[in-house]
């Protein structure tokens, strides 16, 4: 008679901390890590993003209030906005037709930065900046990753008009190499541009469950990587195993009295 009160003690003794353990691992996983983690990332892509959109702009409103647009004066002006810059790898002014008075890439070997006037901008889409009275922001894609953004500014004279407009293409490799490092510690992140193509990381299938912010131009996605159960969960259930190991060494001392 006296295992089974044991029993019975033992059993209410270990019932609470089973429903602890329960509704420990059934409580919802807390995101707010993940938020904040999404909202810096996101609010540090839309500072990296807007920086560069002034510098193109600048460049603009500085070209507008010039009565000619000569091409030494005016790469003189785009070699001086991409030293300050280093993410802006293209900078070029095009007339109305999309022919470049003139242009600088530092992709290019030293000493030929520049681009030849004359020459067509070969991205089309910069163009509809002349049909623009904002800032045109676009992404150069391939195989669905985002290799480069574009951004425009139309070059507007006093009457309206436009006479051309300022071209510039952003290089993310430091934006992918900061993301690269924040997502060694821990976590996993996905960054797509506003028509959904990857910025981060450049290939993979899309991440389930986390927490997604989205901005004007980018989508967040982080999620944080389980790494074992909780510290509360591992007390309970070494409680309990405890628990019933002295239940057991009980019933046996007391088998062995009767």
């Amino acid at each position: 008679m006296r295992w089974r009160w044991t029993l019975v003690w033992l059993g209410c003794a270990a019932l609470p901390l089973v429903i602890l353990w329960a509704v420990l691992g059934s409580r919802p996983r807390d995101r707010s890590s993940e938020r904040a983690v999404a909202r810096a990332v996101a609010a540090e892509l839309d500072g990296f993003l807007a920086g560069h959109a002034a510098v193109v702009m600048e460049l603009a409103e500085r070209f507008s209030q010039w009565e000619t647009l000569p091409p030494p004066a005016v790469l003189d002006a785009l070699r001086a906005a991409a030293t300050r810059h280093l993410a802006l790898r293209q900078l070029l002014v095009a007339d109305g037709t999309g022919q470049l008075v003139a242009g600088y890439d530092t992709d290019r070997p030293p000493g030929r930065e520049g681009l030849p006037s004359g020459s067509l901008d070969s991205v089309l889409g910069r163009r509809e900046a002349l049909r623009s009275t904002d800032l045109l922001v676009a992404s150069q894609t391939r195989a669905g990753t985002v290799q480069r953004l574009d951004l425009a500014a139309p070059i507007r004279r006093t009457d309206g008009t436009r006479q051309g407009y300022v071209g510039a293409s952003v290089s993310l490799r430091d934006t992918r190499g900061l993301l690269r490092g924040l997502a060694s510690g821990g976590l996993d992140i996905r960054v797509a541009d506003s028509k959904g193509a990857l910025i981060f990381p450049c290939r993979g299938p899309a991440l389930s469950g986390g927490t997604t912010i989205r901005s004007a131009q980018f989508s967040v996605t982080v999620v944080q990587r389980r790494t074992g159960r909780s510290c509360a969960s591992v007390w309970v259930g070494a409680l309990t195993l405890t628990l019933l190991v002295l239940g057991l060494g009980l019933l046996r001392v007391l088998d062995r009295r009767r």
